[in-house]
């Protein structure tokens, strides 16, 4: 059986020596494009949300990498707007009967209560 593993060990002893010569220029290359790629997707994110500064949010993507996508996917979209009640295109309602009036007016005109 060792003999079977020392001739795996001589066959593959040439890739792992390859990869243990250059492990110390392939991971940090490896690591820095990841960077780069996480950084790109936090701007492309923010850009979306509307917000103005993406220079910042570049940073925040390259230095945090995936901690910085997810601050980014939960922070606050400036693009929307809230929302705000429409007003009854009918006019005001009148609290005694309910019918519509017209906006502006003191008594209702249908039962004549004031419209306060």
């Amino acid at each position: 059986m060792s003999d079977f593993l020392d001739q795996i060990i001589k066959a593959t002893s040439p890739l792992f020596n390859f990869f243990y010569e250059w492990c110390w220029l392939i991971l940090p290359l490896a690591y820095f494009e990841s960077c780069f790629f996480t950084a790109s997707i936090c701007k492309n994110i923010m850009q979306k949300k509307g917000y103005d500064d993406l220079k910042q949010w570049y940073r925040v993507g390259l230095f945090l990498n995936v901690f910085g996508i997810m601050l980014c996917r939960f922070s606050a979209d400036k693009t929307r707007q809230p929302v705000m009640s429409m007003p009854d295109p009918q006019g005001i309602h009148c609290r005694r009967c309910g019918q519509p009036n017209e906006p502006g007016t003191i008594y209702c005109r249908f039962c004549g209560s004031r419209m306060d």
